[in-house]
């Protein structure tokens, strides 16, 4: 009432203007919004850890699964501007050839801690790389129990022997001294990526 209101401003009580939601930005707002970024930096590559990012990645997904209102009114105007959906093949790395990679990842970074950097993107080499070895940490815990895992006794003898440690989820969830530095992560050779295409092309034609 008036007389409420009026006590409240007699001691001082300030009203504040609720916040509004910011409006969400439309698809053609997006799109003018990553036609800007590739002319101010030259790519159309976008972190996830940017808004940007994650719109460009539903868009992807939506390609991927080739959704017919997306192929057939969005996808062109993103081609148009110069934009390619290219969907890389999916291509095995054998087990051996990953520990090799930590291997020279602890060489060449003094430490097994892998961080997900947050101008990597997803599908890349070094993203998968990095899953591969968080993923370590969870078959270690299955082995112990004795359920499932892609780890048998020769492979965590290996990794002990290059001091690899196995972390619960609590260690692996703080960030560690690395995650504020960039990282190099090995590439696997080009001979070795031309073996696994051969690998792969072999096994999906029988």
């Amino acid at each position: 009432t008036a007389d409420r209101i009026e006590r409240l401003e007699s001691i001082g009580f300030e009203w504040k203007a609720r916040r509004t939601k910011s409006k969400p930005k439309s698809w053609d707002e997006r799109l003018e919004e990553l036609r800007q970024w590739h002319a101010a930096h030259g790519t159309f590559k976008v972190p996830r850890a940017e808004s940007l990012g994650e719109w460009l990645h539903n868009q992807r997904t939506l390609y991927a699964k080739r959704d017919t209102r997306f192929m057939t009114k969005k996808a062109p105007r993103m081609e148009a501007m110069g934009y390619k959906f290219e969907m890389r093949e999916t291509v095995s790395v054998s087990w051996d050839e990953r520990f090799q990679q930590l291997i020279e990842y602890g060489q060449t970074n003094g430490n097994y801690d892998v961080p997900l950097q947050s101008t990597v993107e997803e599908n890349t080499e070094e993203h998968r790389f990095y899953k591969w070895v968080n993923r370590l940490h969870n078959e270690y815990r299955s082995y112990q129990k004795g359920t499932q895992s892609k780890l048998n006794a020769e492979r965590v003898e290996k990794l002990q022997g290059i001091n690899f440690v196995f972390k619960g989820p609590k260690a692996r969830g703080r960030p560690s001294s690395a995650s504020s530095q960039i990282t190099v992560v090995p590439s696997i050779s080009w001979e070795k990526r031309i073996e696994q295409v051969r690998r792969s092309r072999k096994r999906s034609a029988t």
